[in-house]
């Protein structure tokens, strides 16, 4: 459970996002922004080596020699949609494919070709907080995403018996469950199709046809298969024959209007049926053992292949009576696509991590070289300097070692006074370990702290030539935990903030350093309360700013240190918001803070948010006016630093027409304005977390940039 900042790696393939998580604390020698004249400028910073992680759904060809898949790679925040193609030899990405601009994820599950110069690619995308669907065709020369404005969540298969008709199925998510869709493609535009009442919580996930008035779309509901029928004016439910065991159709192949297979499974159980023209009916196939069927593929009357598997591919033919396995089929990955141009060339494709691609020459199969595009996945969430010419910064990239299980790593980078290099020393300490804040009591002795992969939190320790792991900084009721911020108030003396869960119960967590050891700090016990970043004014004052509340209802959460005890402290709802949150806080002097974050305007926090500044004036906590950009949808301040009372710098990010970009406002004394700031070209994401000011006309704010291919780390630095 966890009721932090949003920003992780799931450990999954499905949908990977690399996100900075803006609670990098006030750090020594931060707080010192500099003045407004000069401009901020983009530095170069290094990111991690990619790493190849794709994966492909689905293929089809548009003649016996060139044929396209379609799956999706990692990109960073998410995945982006893949398309590649084979025309001779080995597959090759189509680069010049496009994909949603904004999309922070999208992907292609299906793909069908009427001809040489009429193909069809569908899928489904995320863009701010709307996911849907999208579609693209070839048109012999490019691929062109179309207008789609059939209400769907998902597409996941489509077949098209003439260049003038296509048939795109999926699901829909409702305030009542799932239900199917069909839309239908004219060759110039999609429109929804009527579909019959079906089953609550079904969906259809593959469709096929044997000519413009044939066709056949197949699923499953929550108890049993789907399949529905098109003949030629109206598409109606046809009966599925039931099975010992739930189980969904996941694909569809016909010869004929009379001849048709459908494949699926579910529980490691391959399940194949058969159309007579009359009837489907349960046919044999072989079962390997925890495996079942992705997709069907029948060139000829007497030739059909079905694949699938996992963790290894799975192949069976029909041989008239029954699917068998073919024996010899090389060692891989699990296929999730299959088309047969002819009775003597298949391709067949799929993979985990990496794309994997085999070969039907009509005697045996083999595996053909096929593209796994290797994207950047590398962030930065916080930054310290101990001096000007020596700075630090933390953050992750994404490690695939293990393609099933991708993880997010230790990414440490130094500043030199002239340029930034990845710092080796991290070791084999980084591995699984997600920073998200760093400090530095003096040049030699530094903290990151964060979370390890299974939500523990993490403190190293650098000691001016080495990273090593502190031990004995886990909760001591044995429970989860997370680190999201650190600050040093003095050479001996050091707090790191977050939250423990332990026993159906999260609380604040505030760890103190004191030269030596690390220990609990008493705190609060605020029901679901995180706190993200603190200031200290001196040796034993500090203030923290979290939520309450936990991560889906936040409440902006303040808390102050003072003669040895934290104590919460009034703090005022922007406006009539109830959501908000706070993630940075700085203190030029006792009586004089500045806490920023976010609060939500849409009564959810999946609505828009805006950015929002308290500032205590050694008596109270007031609400602030600052600046949210006329033209954004959603804005947040993430970090501020405060040099004097009057010259402050706080950093985050706005989206306008869904592409997120840097937002970077500064306090004169009077008010806050913005600071003009440069965005990389073509970014549709580019978000700032950490900000540190270590001399009084230099400030560095961390992040990261995200276009359609990679996420990098991002670093602007003042003057």
């Amino acid at each position: 459970m966890r009721h932090g900042p949003a920003a992780s790696i799931p450990a999954t393939t499905a949908r990977i996002a690399l996100a900075v998580v803006v609670a990098a604390g006030p750090l020594l020698a931060s707080a010192r922004p500099g003045g407004a004249a000069a401009a901020w400028k983009i530095q170069s910073s290094p990111n991690a080596p990619a790493q190849p992680n794709a994966q492909l759904a689905s293929v089809a060809c548009a003649t016996p020699t060139h044929c396209f898949a379609v799956g999706s790679s990692v990109n960073g925040i998410g995945e982006a949609a893949l398309i590649e193609q084979r025309t001779t030899g080995a597959w090759s990405v189509v680069t010049a494919a496009p994909g949603p601009l904004l999309a922070t994820y999208s992907r292609l599950t299906g793909i069908a070709c009427a001809d040489s110069t009429h193909c069809v690619a569908v899928g489904d995308q995320i863009i701010g907080n709307r996911s849907g669907e999208f579609a693209e065709h070839w048109d012999g020369a490019h691929w062109t995403i179309d207008a789609f404005s059939v209400p769907a969540s998902r597409l996941a298969g489509v077949a098209c018996p003439s260049a003038s008709l296509c048939f795109a199925v999926g699901i829909r998510y409702t305030q009542g469950g799932i239900t199917p869709v069909i839309a239908r493609w004219n060759g110039t535009a999609w429109t929804k199709v009527t579909t019959p009442a079906a089953p609550a919580f079904s969906g259809l996930t593959g469709v096929a046809c044997s000519g413009t008035s044939s066709c056949f779309a197949v699923g499953g509901s929550s108890s049993a298969t789907l399949i529905e029928r098109w003949n030629g004016s109206t598409w109606s439910i046809v009966a599925s024959p039931t099975t010992s065991y739930p189980a969904g159709l996941s694909a569809v192949a016909c010869r004929s209007a009379t001849d048709c297979f459908a494949v699926g499974g579910e529980s490691g159980i391959p399940l194949a049926e058969a159309w007579n023209g009359t009837s489907w009916s349960i046919v044999p196939s072989d079962d390997p053992g925890d495996s079942s069927f992705a997709d069907v593929a029948c060139p000829t009357d007497t030739t059909c292949f079905a694949v699938g598997g996992y963790p290894s591919p799975l192949v069976e033919r029909w041989n008239g009576s029954a699917f068998v396995t073919v024996t010899g089929t090389p060692a891989g990955r699990p296929l999730s696509g299959i088309a047969c141009p002819t009775a003597t060339s298949c391709v067949a494709v799929g993979g985990t991590g990496t794309t994997f691609a085999e070969r039907w020459n009509g005697t045996t199969w083999s595996v053909t070289p096929s593209a796994s595009p290797a994207r950047p996945a590398s962030a930065l969430a916080a930054v310290t300097c101990p001096s000007a010419n020596n700075c630090v910064a933390v953050g992750q990239f994404l490690s695939l070692t293990n393609p099933n299980t991708p993880y997010a790593v230790m990414l440490i980078e130094r500043w030199n006074g002239h340029r930034w290099a990845i710092d080796p020393s991290a070791g084999p300490n980084a591995a699984a370990r997600r920073p998200t804040g760093a400090a530095c009591a003096t040049a030699t002795r530094c903290f990151a702290v964060g979370t390890v992969r299974d939500a523990h939190g993490f403190v190293e320790q650098w000691d001016g030539s080495h990273w090593t792991v502190v031990s004995g900084v886990e909760s001591n009721d044995g429970g989860l935990s997370e680190f999201f911020g650190v600050t040093c108030s003095t050479a001996t003396r050091c707090f790191a903030f977050g939250y423990s869960y332990a026993k159906g119960h999260h609380a604040p967590l505030v760890k103190l350093w004191n030269g030596q050891t690390w220990s609990d700090q008493a705190n609060p016990d605020v029901d679901f309360g995180s706190l993200y970043d603190a200031a200290c004014t001196g040796p034993t004052t500090c203030i923290a700013v979290g939520l309450s509340g936990g991560e889906g209802a936040p409440t902006a959460m303040i808390e102050r240190r003072a003669a040895g005890k934290w104590s919460i402290m009034n703090a005022p709802a922007p406006g009539n918001s109830q959501l908000s949150q706070l993630s940075g806080v700085a203190c030029p002097t006792a009586t004089n803070c500045f806490a920023v974050g976010k609060y939500f305007t849409g009564g959810s926090i999946l609505g828009p948010s805006r950015a929002f500044v308290e500032h205590w004036d050694g008596t109270r906590w007031r609400v602030k006016t600052v600046l949210n950009p006329s033209s954004a949808s959603s804005s947040a301040l993430s970090n501020v630093a405060c040099r004097s009372t009057t010259d402050c710098v706080a950093v985050g990010q706005y989206t306008v027409s869904g592409a997120a970009r840097p937002l970077i406002e500064r306090w004169d004394g009077t008010s806050w304005s913005f600071d003009a700031n440069p965005s990389p070209s073509g970014a549709r994401a580019t978000v700032l977390g950490g900000l540190v000011c270590p001399s009084a006309n230099g400030c560095v704010a961390v992040g990261s940039s995200t276009d359609r291919n990679a996420q990098t780390t991002f670093v602007e630095r003042h003057p």
